[in-house]
């Protein structure tokens, strides 16, 4: 990791930029004195919560058993399957959960998601 912290320079680039209304690229938030050393280096736009790795393992197995009891409770309530379900999701709850109300919305299409084996990303 010794690289990435010599480029914390970039911090005060970023800075500059952004004041001068240009472009700074995107990042992970997060401590790197809290075992994130991959947030290095510094001065990026951050983002809170990574697309890419939602849903987590833990969150899809909660979506499935959430879009299943979805439908076996509207069957047993109507007798029939929904034509439509909608969800609303947000973003501050995709952090909180790792995304349990995206993989509710994958097990409603039958998409499985398919996680990198090194990064955990999807």
């Amino acid at each position: 990791i010794v690289p990435s912290p010599r480029d914390t320079k970039l911090e005060i680039t970023s800075l500059l930029s952004a004041l001068n209304g240009e472009f700074v690229p995107a990042g992970p938030s997060g401590s790197p004195t809290r075992g994130m050393a991959h947030l290095l280096p510094t001065g990026r736009n951050f983002y809170a919560c990574d697309p890419q790795a939602l849903p987590s393992f833990a969150a899809w197995e909660v979506g499935q058993g959430l879009a299943k009891e979805t439908l076996s409770r509207f069957l047993v309530e109507t007798g029939s399957y929904p034509e439509h379900v909608a969800i609303s999701v947000w973003g501050t709850a995709a952090m909180r959960t790792h995304g349990d109300d995206i993989a509710q919305i994958f097990a409603f299409l039958g998409i499985r998601p398919t996680w990198q084996r090194e990064n955990h990303r999807v």
